[in-house]
């Protein structure tokens, strides 16, 4: 059990009886940096092992987007594709939410019609795009055409 932490503990205990007794739920943890929610999560994935976790994290700028966590999950249930831990020898890959960005803005697509379209914020696609650069080795928006990995023929 996670030190100081039995009462929240029986709280995530009590959810997972509950989904197992076939009343669904959702988790939404929220909270200052530091205090322990991802350790939180962590134990109700590891007391889950015989359930469907679906997990989403999201970050602060995306906060005043209702339900943006849930965007994300039925986006990834919608397309079939799962979300993995990151590994040293991928940790420079683009992941999918960062090549979806980088081609709509490679297409033309500002900021504000990116995140409109995907229901993130536009600090949150800046944020994205930083990371893609980052990633890429390039500093301009003109240069993702010829950084960005061909798209697979359809």
């Amino acid at each position: 059990m996670l030190l100081g932490r039995h009462r929240e503990c029986g709280v995530l205990d009590g959810l997972l009886e509950d989904v197992r007794a076939g009343r669904s739920g959702a988790l939404v943890v929220r909270g200052e940096a530091g205090i322990g929610k991802t350790a939180l999560l962590e134990y109700v994935i590891g007391s889950a092992s015989d359930l469907r976790v679906a997990r989403a994290a999201g970050v602060e700028s995306e906060m005043e987007l209702p339900f943006a966590a849930l965007h994300q999950l039925c986006e990834l249930q919608a397309t079939g594709e799962t979300v993995s831990k990151r590994r040293i020898d991928t940790r420079d890959d683009l992941t999918p939410q960062e090549t979806q960005i980088a081609r709509l803005a490679r297409d033309g697509l500002s900021n504000p019609e990116i995140g409109a379209r995907l229901f993130i914020s536009s600090r949150t696609v800046e944020y994205h795009l930083h990371k893609v650069f980052r990633k890429l080795g390039i500093t301009s928006r003109t240069q993702l055409d010829s950084a960005l990995p061909s798209e697979p023929a359809a």
